[in-house]
């Protein structure tokens, strides 16, 4: 399979079909694989609402020296649930280097960008911070004794999350530019709409962070090789996205706060309440620095980048034999399967 002439890749931009050169033919199908300096940038920032009410552990059975909650600063004696509002807000800084491949492809007006796929190149690539910012109605513990004053918004650190891996894959084909860049080489021009997906754990347990979409906008180099095309680009785009919560609740998740009045001590709490949809502010970039490969396509018989009569007579005359060039779905036979094939491929 002959590789990609960009020169080819740009008259099909301009005339809408594969159009063949002195030196080759673009591939129908070329795959880039990611090289030694490809890199991936992600800073997002996610806040989700959260209403309900908290009450303390203490349980006449089963927990008797619990902490006990009590609404207002002074009296009572009954463990009581205590209103609030809160926001649950995480922040991922990710720069990494990064492995993955994408298509160029021979789409019906020109090349296209399909199959983008990319992720950490190493390990942990990065941390995040989640905060609790919670504002109740006043109220007072036993167990510890303690002073909450309510009505303002208080931070609570809930420490650091690590990020095991985080990718982007993309949604859908997109063209792609390949132009003259105005000193004798060419362009390279492409938005791809990616899922960011990142996975997270805090002391080893899972931390639910939903995928986001995201816009990668992309302009480098595509310049012809010796081992194939070589696009070089690089890009960012900011973003702000919502993702639903679809009515999800929680029941008594243990939660410890830090007593107020006095300080020191520590109040074990049981939070419930409902989910609002996330709101999502991200920051996504790349550098890719991709080497590409002409990828067989079905129906080429003999490997020029094109589907066209010549692969039709050629698969013809091989009809009921087992002729491995045109036996396209590795049945042992040429048959119908490959014809159609062939007419779904053809340029």
């Amino acid at each position: 399979m002959t590789t990609a002439s960009p020169r080819a890749a740009h008259a099909a931009l301009c005339a809408g079909t594969i159009a063949l050169s002195a030196g080759g033919a673009f591939a129908a199908d070329t795959l880039f694989t990611l090289q030694t300096g490809s890199s991936m940038q992600v800073q997002m920032s996610t806040a989700t609402p959260l209403a309900g009410t908290f009450i303390g552990d203490h349980d006449a059975t089963a927990n008797p020296t619990g902490t006990k909650t009590l609404p207002g600063l002074f009296g009572g004696s009954t463990n009581t649930p205590i209103a609030y509002n809160a926001t649950v807000a995480v922040v991922v800084g990710v720069d990494t280097p990064t492995v993955g491949t994408f298509h160029v492809i021979d789409g019906a007006t020109g090349p296209e960008v399909s199959g983008l796929s990319i992720s950490n190149g190493t390990p942990g690539p990065g941390g995040a911070d989640v905060t609790l910012t919670i504002n109740y109605a006043s109220f007072h513990t036993v167990n510890p004794t303690g002073l909450f004053p309510g009505g303002i918004d208080i931070p609570l650190p809930l420490g650091t999350v690590d990020v095991q891996s985080i990718s982007m894959i993309q949604t859908s084909t997109v063209p792609a530019l390949i132009a003259p860049d105005g000193s004798g080489g060419l362009s390279f021009t492409a938005a791809v709409p990616v899922e960011v997906t990142v996975v997270a754990s805090s002391a080893g347990a899972p931390v639910d962070i939903a995928p986001f979409p995201a816009a990668l906008a992309i302009y480098g180099s595509w310049t012809d090789a010796a081992a194939g095309p070589v696009i070089e680009a690089s890009g960012s785009q900011a973003d702000t996205s919502v993702v639903p919560a679809n009515g999800a609740t929680f029941t008594d998740q243990p939660m410890d706060i830090p007593t107020v009045l006095p300080a020191g001590g520590t109040a074990h709490l049981l939070m419930s309440g409902a989910i609002a949809d996330t709101n999502v502010d991200s920051t996504v970039g790349a550098t890719l620095i991709a080497l590409g490969e002409g990828t067989d396509v079905p129906g080429d018989t003999d490997g020029d980048g094109d589907v066209d009569g010549g692969d039709l007579a050629y698969l013809l005359g091989a009809w009921g034999l087992n002729d491995p060039a045109a036996d396209f779905d590795g049945s042992g036979t040429v048959d119908a399967a490959d014809l159609a094939a062939l007419l779904g491929n053809w340029n």
